[in-house]
């Protein structure tokens, strides 16, 4: 399995507050992500949010996934970017 875990570089206490993560993603065609395997693309240790692929029944989509529930997916094409941003 790949992955790619979010971890704020600061020592600053972020328990307080509203705290935004802003990320982008793409993929080329030379090597997509297998589809038959799902991918756990971004996602905090808690694992309430995360950005999957190769999930079923969709598994060619990117899905934004709380608490384990698909809530939006798009066809993830090569050479497009995707910005995100959590709050």
């Amino acid at each position: 399995m790949e992955r790619t875990e979010l971890i704020p570089q600061t020592s600053s206490n972020l328990g307080t507050g509203n705290l935004f993560y802003h990320f982008s993603m793409s993929r080329d065609s030379t090597k997509p992500p297998e589809t038959t395997s799902e991918h756990q693309m971004v996602f905090f240790e808690s694992h309430f949010t995360e950005m999957k692929y190769g999930v079923a029944p969709n598994q060619t989509f990117l899905e934004w996934h709380v608490s384990s529930q698909p809530q939006w997916g798009v066809s993830w094409e090569a050479g497009t970017w995707y910005n995100f941003a959590y709050d």
